[in-house]
C-alpha cells in the first residue's frame, strides 16, 4: 500500500516569511531572471545609498553649514543606508508576505496530501496538484518543509503534524518519492 499524508493548517505570516528567507540549495537549478534580480538589487541599493548620502548631505549643509558637511553627511549616510539596507529584510519581505495572504486565493484552511503522486494542496478559492517530478526539491528547515517550484515556496509547517514523531516518516516519504521521479 502506498503512504498518503494529509496536513491542515492555516496559512501564516511566519512560515512564509521563513520561506522567503530561505537560500535555495546549491544544486537546484537557477530560476531565469533570478540572476538580473539580484543585479537590479544591488543597483537599486547602491543608488538608494547615494540618494540617502547626498540627502543626508544636503540636511548636514543647511543645519551646520559648510564646516560640518563631511562629518555628519558620512554618519547619516551610513546610519540611514543601514536602515534602507536591512529594512528591506525586516519590512519588505513580512509586508510581501502580509499582502500574499490577503489575496482571495490564499484565504482560508490549506489542505495539503502528499503521497507517491505528488503534492496536492487545497484551499477556499485554490488547488493545485504538483508532481514530484515537478519540483526541484525540498528542503527540511527547523520549522517547516519548503517545496521549490520554480520562484514560489510552498510551505508545510510543522505546526501542521498532529504528532510531531510523524516529521521524520515523512521527511524520508518525501526524500523517497523524489528520488523515484528523478
Amino acid at each position: 500500500m502506498t503512504a498518503s499524508y494529509t496536513f491542515n493548517f492555516e496559512q501564516d505570516a511566519k512560515t512564509i516569511i521563513a520561506a522567503m528567507k530561505t537560500r535555495p540549495p546549491a544544486h537546484l537549478p537557477k530560476v531565469p531572471g533570478q540572476g538580473w534580480a539580484f543585479g537590479v538589487k544591488l543597483v537599486q541599493s547602491v543608488m538608494l545609498g547615494l540618494g540617502v548620502y547626498g540627502l543626508a548631505a544636503l540636511v548636514a549643509f543647511l543645519i551646520g553649514g559648510p564646516d560640518r558637511l563631511n562629518f555628519w553627511a558620512a554618519t547619516l549616510g551610513v546610519v540611514l543606508l543601514y536602515v534602507a539596507v536591512f529594512g528591506t529584510l525586516f519590512v519588505t519581505i513580512p509586508v510581501m508576505a502580509w499582502r500574499a495572504l490577503a489575496t482571495r486565493a490564499n484565504q482560508g484552511p490549506v489542505t495539503m496530501t502528499l503521497n507517491a503522486e505528488g503534492v496536492q494542496t487545497r484551499m477556499t478559492h485554490f488547488s493545485s496538484s504538483v508532481d514530484w517530478a515537478g519540483l526541484e526539491g525540498v528542503t527540511r528547515t527547523k520549522s517547516s518543509f519548503i517545496f521549490w517550484l520554480g520562484g514560489n515556496r510552498p510551505s508545510l509547517p510543522f505546526g501542521a503534524f498532529e504528532d510531531p514523531s510523524l516529521i521524520d516518516e515523512v521527511d524520508v516519504a518525501i526524500k523517497k518519492w523524489l528520488e523515484a521521479s528523478r
